[in-house]
């Protein structure tokens, strides 16, 4: 037979997840609950999640300088490229 009942081995279980959430509360992080009965689903919430946190940086491309906007200006397939100048 066990040495721990059910009871105390759910209590520990939530007593290590509260110590962890606990020790973890950082201005600007969150948590999600993600059912995971469904892996469809379980995919699409975690995708939305990560799609609004991305939304929420309002990330933009970085200003190019003279001589990179120049060498874009041309041929698409040379856009990475920079004359020798820049």
């Amino acid at each position: 037979m066990s040495r721990y009942g059910r009871k105390e081995v759910l209590e520990g279980i939530h007593e290590g997840i509260r110590s962890l959430y606990e020790g973890d509360q950082h201005e600007g992080s969150s948590w999600y609950v993600v059912p995971a009965d469904d892996k469809k689903d379980a995919q699409i919430i975690v995708s939305q999640v990560i799609l609004d946190t991305l939304r929420k940086l309002k990330m933009s491309f970085p200003k190019l300088d003279e001589g990179r906007a120049r060498a874009t200006q041309g041929d698409p397939q040379n856009a990475g490229e920079v004359d020798a100048e820049g």
